[in-house]
């Protein structure tokens, strides 16, 4: 569920659905419109916040969520005056700023720049605006005369007035300046700790000057008591290193640390704080099985590219890799369409740094949109070095197949003359298909457009469903890599044109052949002769 708060929520408005359901590795877009006065310029801020329930173990394919879900991001809409800031920015050396006039008049006003440091304002000028026609804008800047602290943060007001002094549009600007002892990232090495692993912690400052800045390793290991060290420094990179050896924790260990620095070099002393960060200890018999975009193969029909009718059956190829150590046997491989189980396969044995293929059979699936998930251990057997990486969702389309024309037996021959003369027709009508007669083509309106990914090459392909001029429906067209959008009219080159029991006109399929920029589309009249013609 979505739901918006602070100033932009009374202003918001849900253009799609704002309480859906959210499949493992699926994205859903949702939009919203938001309306401000532009008679009152600012800028107004608030958030959108997405919550949500986990659905119980084993019905999603894996291990649930513990926990409720809540995501929120922060929106600010700046909703500006006609004369207004465009740019504006500073450093320890100055501020400066770009003004915009979009009023149908000149401007005359005036830029006050106030510097300010925890709530008191060190300085501030005031420069003036004169003559700003419209659709210009003016560059100004200041220098300050205060002296600039290292690791202090400071404010700058961008204030912009006009005649009396009225207020036009205000900003304000952070900045500060780092420190020796900053630190700028730790990490942990190798990425996946092993209990025979031992694990080194690096970090970097902002100003190492050849380890005169002092780096400090805090770590605790299962909430225990928290343990410290002097970290090296390690010229030949510029980072700073500590060691935690292998037989200080075993597989299950959580290990959680931290970096603190000290520079006093300059006679002033500057301290930095990292932020925390962990990693868990494997076990080295521990699996990680992995699937990716890639590891999906479907055969022979593959719905990505080609269309795929109700009456169609491909196997679908599934490649399991485990890029663990550990070996494993009887591991399950689930598939489901969106959130049902459809079938399920078990690998026999998988040994780590391998892999091995899993067969689905897909049979005759209904028409419609298909959500396939593919789930490596659903059930949460082994304990992997990354859970996050065994599964994958392929969306793909199925549509209702067409009808076929019926098929008239041939009359029985009443002597030989049939049988020496409909080979040589026979052989003749081959000839002027093969090599003289040229496809028919039709002008055809798109009803329908579907895009989606070639999933090898990556590009973009199109399929449309198409209309004659009466409106019947005539099926759908190959995947093509001509764009149009709906109510184009295409030439088209169909295949197995027929007549349907209800009168009306279809085929099988058709390859597009180009879009008419001024065509217009076939009567059901031309159509109907084309079929007469193709029956001769």
């Amino acid at each position: 569920t979505l739901s918006a708060s602070g100033e932009i929520s009374p202003r918001l408005t849900w253009t799609d659905p704002s309480t859906f359901t959210l499949y493992p590795d699926q994205q859903v877009f949702v939009h919203y419109d938001i309306d401000f006065p532009a008679s009152a310029p600012d800028e107004y801020t608030g958030s959108i916040t997405a919550s949500g329930i986990p659905t119980p173990t084993g019905q999603t394919g894996g291990a649930a969520v513990g926990g409720n879900m809540a995501l929120s991001i922060g929106v600010s809409i700046n909703v500006p005056a006609r004369v207004y800031f465009q740019n504006y920015y500073a450093d320890e050396i100055g501020g400066a700023s770009e003004v915009f006039n979009g009023n149908n008049y000149s401007f005359e006003g005036n830029v006050t720049y106030s510097l300010m440091q925890s709530g008191t304002e060190l300085e501030n000028h005031t420069v003036g605006i004169s003559n700003l026609t419209t659709n210009q804008s003016a560059v100004t800047s200041v220098n300050w005369n205060s002296t600039i602290i290292l690791g202090v943060t400071y404010d700058v007001t961008f204030t912009l007035t006009g005649p009396n002094s009225t207020l036009v549009d205000q900003k304000i600007y952070s900045f500060s300046l780092p420190t020796p002892a900053d630190i700028i990232g730790t990490w942990h090495s190798p990425s996946v700790v092993y209990s025979d692993y031992d694990a080194t912690i690096y970090a970097v400052v902002q100003d190492h000057q050849n380890g005169l800045t002092e780096c400090e390793i805090h770590y605790t290991i299962d909430g225990g008591a928290e343990q410290t060290g002097a970290m090296d420094f390690d010229a030949g990179n510029g980072y700073y290193m500590f060691l935690i050896d292998n037989t200080s924790y075993v597989a299950g260990s959580y290990v959680e640390y931290w970096v603190t620095s000290f520079n006093d070099e300059s006679g002033i002393a500057y301290t930095g704080i990292s932020s925390t960060r962990n990693f868990r200890v494997y076990s080295s018999t521990s699996p990680d099985f992995v699937i990716d975009g890639s590891s999906i193969v479907f055969s022979p029909i593959d719905p990505q590219v080609d269309v795929m009718y109700d009456s169609n059956t491909s196997n679908i190829f599934v490649t399991v890799r485990n890029a663990g150590r550990g070996d494993v046997t009887d591991v399950i491989v689930e598939m489901y369409n969106y959130n049902t189980s459809v079938a399920r396969e078990t690998i026999v044995s998988l040994s780590g740094g391998n892999s091995t293929i899993v067969r689905f059979n897909w049979e005759n699936p209904e028409a419609g949109t298909h959500l396939l998930r593919f789930v490596v251990d659903p059930d949460d057997v082994y304990a992997e070095t990354n859970e996050n990486n065994n599964y994958i969702s392929v969306e793909v389309e199925v549509e209702v197949a067409p009808e076929l024309p019926p098929v008239i037996p041939p009359e029985e021959p009443t002597n030989l003359i049939p049988y020496i003369i409909i080979p040589i027709l026979l052989f003749i009508v081959i000839f002027f298909f093969l090599f003289l007669r040229k496809p028919k083509t039709i002008n055809v309106t798109i009803s329908e457009v579907k895009p989606f990914k070639h999933p090898k090459k990556g590009t973009m392909l199109w399929r449309y469903t198409c209309t004659y001029a009466d409106g019947i429906i005539l099926g759908p067209t190959k995947s093509s890599e001509t764009h149009a959008e709906v109510g184009t009219v295409i030439a088209v080159r169909p295949n197995g044109l027929y007549t349907r029991d209800n009168g009306t006109i279809g085929w099988g399929n058709a390859e597009v052949i180009k879009v008419l920029e001024d065509g217009k589309p076939d009567d059901e009249k031309v159509i109907q002769k084309l079929i007469r013609k193709d029956e001769r």
